[in-house]
């Protein structure tokens, strides 16, 4: 699984002599997985604006994120063909329940969309929920205060992404979650306290 930790984004005051000038900044961390590796220039993304929109921030680093999306699905498409080996075909051949979830059902072989390689059999729909459909982006304070900004920023980006915003809401003040496409916007704390 591939997720976006520790973003955030912020406005403070500067430093640089004008106290009514503000920076605006909004960064992420990218982890991969074992069978997929953040490009080095995904990895760390920190975008600074002057004096400027803490929203237009966050539109540079939505964009760079959907840009990271694409590198992922690309890599994904042409992932090596692998036959099964004996043991593999043997393996699918005497399953009678889904490797993953225990339920007897038509079973399929499931395989790495990165690797090609085995993984189990699976039911179709263990095989259907494996598929990666979401970039998961942590941020420690989302329905506190981070999801306001990446709202405003999602709004205006979609004109260039045919995706809607879909949030889901802990009251009317405060967002949990917020889905734009393949990002999907989540408060850690809410994940911690489940």
């Amino acid at each position: 699984e591939i997720r976006i930790r520790d973003w955030s984004s912020d406005v403070c005051s500067s430093d640089l002599g004008d106290s009514n000038a503000r920076v605006a900044s909004f960064a992420y961390a990218a982890m991969g997985s074992d069978v997929y590796t953040v490009p080095p220039e995904h990895r760390y993304r920190m975008f600074l604006d002057q004096g400027g929109s803490q929203v237009e921030c966050v539109v540079r680093g939505i964009r760079s994120l959907m840009e990271l999306w694409a590198d992922i699905q690309l890599k994904s498409q042409y992932a090596p063909k692998h036959k099964l080996s004996p043991g593999d075909e043997g393996h699918f051949s005497s399953a009678t329940v889904c490797s993953f979830c225990g339920r007897e059902d038509e079973l399929v072989r499931e395989h790495c969309h990165f690797t090609g390689a085995y993984r189990g059999a699976a039911c179709k729909s263990c095989n259907a929920r494996l598929v990666l459909r979401r970039l998961p982006c942590l941020a420690h304070n989302f329905s506190g205060f981070d999801s306001g900004p990446v709202t405003r920023a999602l709004a205006a980006l979609r004109g260039e992404y045919d995706y809607t915003i879909t949030p889901i809401n802990r009251s009317s003040e405060k967002m949990i979650c917020c889905t734009f496409g393949p990002p999907q916007f989540r408060d850690s704390l809410c994940i911690l306290n489940d």
